[in-house]
Parts: C-alpha cells; sequence; structure tokens
C-alpha cells in the first residue's frame, strides 16, 4: 500500500510501473491503481467516487470498480453502443450513463477524476480543465493519459493526415488502411478506428503546457510517468512492433526516458484549490 506522502509531497512523483505491465491498458491500470491505492490510504474513511470520463465500453471502469470495492464508479461516453458494452455483466458499484461532461450536474464532485485519451480531442482544452477541477472534491486527484503532442507517434499522424489531403490517393491509401486494422495495427477494429477518425486528436501537447494548463485550474501535476518509447509509431509496430518481447522492452524502456521523447505520458493532478 502505498503512504499518503506520495500525494502530498512537493516533489513531482515518477511513475514507472511493474515490469509485468506492459500493455498500453496494463500500464494505464497500474497507473490508475497506484495512485487510487495512495489516495485510499490518505482517505481511509468511507467510500470513494471515481468519475471516468470517455469510459468507452468500460475498459478501465470495470476493473477498477473490481479492484476497489469500496469505491462507486461513474463512467460516462458519448457512444451509445460503448455504453451498452459497458452495462453488460458490469460490477454492481459501477454505473455507465450515455452523456458528455459538459451535462453532468455542476454540483456532483468525486475524489478521483480520469481521463484516459481525452484531452487530445477536446478543442475547449481550458475550459475542460476547468470543468474537471470544478468535479474535483479539494485534495481530490485527477488522473490523465493522453500523447506527446510532438512524439513520434503524433508526428507520423500528422504527416500522414497531410499526405492523403495533399495527394489525394485515398484509392490507394484506403486499402492499406484496411490492411492496417486487420493487423490490428491501425485501431483494433473498423468501428474503433471509425470513431477515432469522427473524434480527431485536435491538440498537440507538451509537458509545460500540460503543467500550466492544470495550474490555471487550481490542478497542481504531483506525478508523471512515461507510456511507451515508440509503441503507436506506425512504422514501428508494423515491423519490431510485432514482437511481443520488443514491446515489453519498449515499455519498460520508456520509464527511463525523459517525458520529451516518449510518446505518451501519465499524469496526476492534485486539486488544490476550492
Amino acid at each position: 500500500m502505498e503512504t499518503p506522502d506520495l500525494i502530498v509531497g512537493k516533489r513531482e512523483h515518477r511513475f514507472r510501473a511493474p515490469r509485468n505491465a506492459c500493455s498500453f491498458l496494463e500500464k494505464r491500470l497500474s497507473f490508475f491503481e497506484h495512485y487510487i491505492a495512495a489516495y485510499l490510504a490518505a482517505h481511509p474513511d468511507g467510500r470513494m467516487r471515481i468519475l471516468d470520463i470517455g469510459c468507452g465500453d468500460g475498459v478501465i471502469s470495470r476493473p477498477l470498480a473490481v479492484r476497489f470495492p469500496q469505491a462507486d464508479v461513474l463512467g460516462l461516453d458519448i457512444d451509445e453502443a460503448n455504453i451498452g458494452l459497458a452495462k453488460k455483466d458490469a460490477p454492481q458499484n459501477t454505473t455507465f450513463v450515455c452523456k458528455t461532461l459538459w451535462d453532468l450536474d455542476p454540483r456532483e464532485t468525486f475524489d478521483i477524476v480520469i481521463a484516459s485519451e481525452l484531452l487530445e480531442h477536446i478543442t475547449e482544452i481550458e475550459r475542460l480543465m476547468v470543468l474537471l477541477s470544478g468535479h474535483l472534491r479539494s485534495g481530490g486527484l485527477l488522473l490523465v493519459t493522453t500523447p506527446n503532442g510532438y512524439g513520434a507517434m503524433e508526428i507520423f499522424e500528422r504527416t500522414w493526415k497531410t499526405a492523403r489531403g495533399l495527394l489525394m490517393t485515398s484509392r490507394v491509401l484506403n486499402p492499406v488502411r484496411r490492411a492496417l486494422i486487420a493487423a490490428r495495427i491501425l485501431g483494433q477494429n473498423e468501428r474503433e478506428r471509425r470513431l477515432m477518425e469522427l473524434y480527431p486528436h485536435v491538440q498537440a501537447f507538451t509537458m509545460r503546457r500540460l503543467r500550466r494548463l492544470g495550474a490555471s485550474a487550481g490542478l497542481r501535476l504531483i506525478g508523471a510517468g512515461n507510456v511507451s518509447f515508440l509503441k503507436g509509431f506506425i512504422p514501428w509496430d508494423m515491423t519490431f512492433g510485432r514482437s511481443a518481447r520488443l514491446r515489453d522492452w519498449d515499455a519498460q524502456f520508456a520509464d527511463s526516458l525523459p517525458h520529451s521523447v516518449a510518446n505518451g505520458w501519465l499524469l496526476t493532478y492534485l486539486k488544490t484549490m476550492e
């Protein structure tokens, strides 16, 4: 069990996942569990409320509800099909609702708010950060995962989209895209990729900007970790990234790298004001 010092210390904590948590999902779950356990150590009494925004099919909410039975977990997503999947055989301490954060009652507050792979899709990012902070209790934690806007993965994605637009070669690129989807290199299936195209990345973050965005909303960045070094960079995923051993190496190697060269980040904010 983590000590309360982890979330009240003045220095920024460097998160490193256990060696057996190498996939993108495993690393995220390890990160969320790590800080939720730390919060529980600091606040051992009573039930805890967790909000998962953009919960998808419950891939994060459901395991956390099982891992922390003393928590009530609310998952929000704008896709009805996702919510339907999330509700199927869901743990009793979960609730899944098809709505946006903008529609949530502003009086509702939570101990933990999770925004996993969400911020990069939002145009009004300053407004979102203020809203996220408003739904946190004093001393609560905002747990974020988001891409490095200037990592290899995001630079390649922007270059790919520019090439499609300039060359107008959809007849050539679409079969390539379908082949990448079939190989689970570009999204897990056609539906997942369609959702990615409907809600593209509109933000390119640096760590400095993310610290500044948090501070302007009364949120202090207290912990940060790296997701991967090369995973998500399509040339890697199509070649060396097909090897499970090399994928594991990539995830573990990322933990020792400067944040500026990682492909994605795991961030913990502490609410510091009412």
